[in-house]
């Protein structure tokens, strides 16, 4: 469905009961309270491990808890939705709400996807392109709870935004990452910021850690179980993933002298690593030294700590391999979950649609005659420069195959690479928009894609999210009363 060059749909699990729906039939399913989690482990009533480690976590043991989470990373509307929903259900349900930082995130972040305008002139047009600009300097080989939070580079204020709502918040996501140096580590960082971000259309809720999870109750005897047993947990882990071959995770590894178990530990060099202990057994790790792999986040928090956990499309996949793991491995049915999402295309970027692409075919092309000629990038003609057309007309000039045209090939390549040392920095900036021109290229409508960061578009979509969202629940009113983005500052 478009509105105004919005799209919202939902996405709902096959197998679950319960959803919420945008735009679905009047008689589709609705969203209502799902069942809490059951069954029991070492005797106690699985109730039990979950009052244990609410107060563990310092969650409120006699609310509805709903949950939502998702790494700290740029979120775009798909990912804001989870939380527009948390909020709601909050509101209407007096429940409390608990965002779930997956703060051991290893990949891109401080990375900022933003649309940039390549000028380009009156025949190929502008070009658009996805240039993608770090914010931060961070590894992203290492989890970010194992980083620091440091200073966001400066904001290189030439580069030409597709939009003024693209520019204005990236400078918002600049200044809030400097306003939360006192983190304790990255991920605490890029937290923060995004919360500040949400709050004009989410409240700030509660927050839990996913690198914290392993030391709570339940935890801790999920690890114990599975050292006590590994083969045990790893074939019921497997059997899970064969059975959802739509989720494309991984089977753990076994082999005749180790299986590789759910959890991931820090090796020498500092990098995150799985955890592959002996056939024969292997005394449980300090705890401090281990970290929860997804489906294991997922298994605690759906059975110890949510009432209602919001998922988005990916988690709506890869979970029912947990809970199917949950129940052939211990016998437990995790509480309920739901999925939503949704598409919201960024206004303003239809214009560039009709002659992007030729203007990004002349940019993929530049990286490489700039490359073989560094002198062009002083001239505003399309010709070779005058060296190298020297050059050429001395090796043209030269009899065919005699040691003088050879020479003079080999001087001319000895200038070229003199040229790229004096050029080099220009050069590079040059080859890294020839690269962001090629992935735009590839896609196949830039204009429409939905992962923009949400701070770039404006109050009034996705205000209008909110009211969907809210409509969708059947209450309304949130929105009204809220506060501004001017407010962020």
């Amino acid at each position: 469905m478009s509105e105004n060059g919005r799209r919202c749909f939902i996405v709902v699990s096959e197998g679950w009961d319960q959803g919420l729906w945008f735009d679905g039939p009047s008689n589709g399913p609705k969203w209502r309270t799902p069942d809490k989690a059951h069954g029991d482990l070492d005797g106690k009533p699985i109730s039990w491990w979950g009052d244990a480690t609410k107060e563990a976590v310092g969650v409120p043991l006699a609310q509805p808890i709903v949950m939502t989470g998702h790494q700290p990373t740029m979120h775009h509307p798909g990912i804001l939705v989870k939380y527009i929903a948390l909020a709601e259900q909050m509101r209407a349900k007096q429940a409390v709400g608990v965002e779930l930082v997956i703060d051991h995130h290893v990949g891109p972040a401080g990375v900022v996807p933003i649309p940039k305008v390549v000028e380009g002139d009156d025949v190929v047009g502008d070009g658009l392109i996805r240039h993608y600009l770090p914010l931060l300097s961070l590894d992203s080989t290492v989890p970010l709870c194992w980083q620091s939070a440091q200073q966001p580079k400066p904001l290189d204020t030439a580069d030409c935004l597709a939009t003024e709502g693209v520019a204005n918040g990236l400078q918002l996501m600049h200044e809030l990452l400097g306003n939360h140096l006192d983190a304790t580590d990255a991920a605490g960082q890029l937290a923060m910021m995004t919360s500040k971000l949400r709050s004009p259309w989410v409240k700030p809720v509660q927050v839990v850690r996913a690198s914290n999870l392993l030391n709570t109750p339940i935890g801790r005897r999920l690890v114990a179980l599975m050292y006590e047993n590994p083969r045990s947990c790893v074939e019921a882990y497997n059997k899970a993933v064969q059975a959802w071959p739509d989720s494309k995770m991984r089977l753990l590894k076994v082999d005749a002298s180790q299986i590789e178990l759910p959890l991931w530990k820090r090796d020498q060099s500092g990098q995150r690593i799985a955890v592959k202990i002996p056939i024969t057994g292997e005394s449980i790790p300090e705890l401090d030294a281990l970290l929860p792999r997804a489906l294991v986040i997922t298994a605690i928090s759906r059975i110890a700590l949510a009432d209602l956990f919001i998922h988005g499309q990916s988690g709506a996949i890869y979970d029912k391999v947990m809970e199917q793991w949950m129940n052939q491995w211990l016998g437990i049915r995790p509480a309920g979950a739901v999925a939503i999402s949704c598409t919201l295309t960024l206004p303003g970027l239809s214009v560039f649609r009709d002659k992007s692409n030729r203007g990004l075919d002349r940019l993929i092309s530049l990286g490489h005659r700039l490359w073989h000629d560094p002198q062009r990038l002083d001239l505003q003609d399309q010709g070779p420069s005058k060296h190298k057309k020297n050059f050429l007309d001395m090796i043209q000039e030269s009899p065919w195959k005699s040691t003088q045209r050879q020479q003079k090939y080999i001087e001319l390549h000895d200038f070229l690479a003199d040229q790229r040392q004096i050029y080099a920095s220009r050069l590079q900036a040059t080859e890294r928009l020839s690269r962001d021109a090629l992935a735009s290229r590839l896609e196949t409508d830039l204009p429409a894609a939905r992962d923009w960061p949400f701070i770039f578009y404006p109050d009034e979509a996705l205000d209008s999210l909110v009211a969907r969202v809210e409509s969708a629940l059947g209450e309304e009113g949130a929105v009204v009363g809220r506060t501004t983005r001017s407010s962020l500052r």
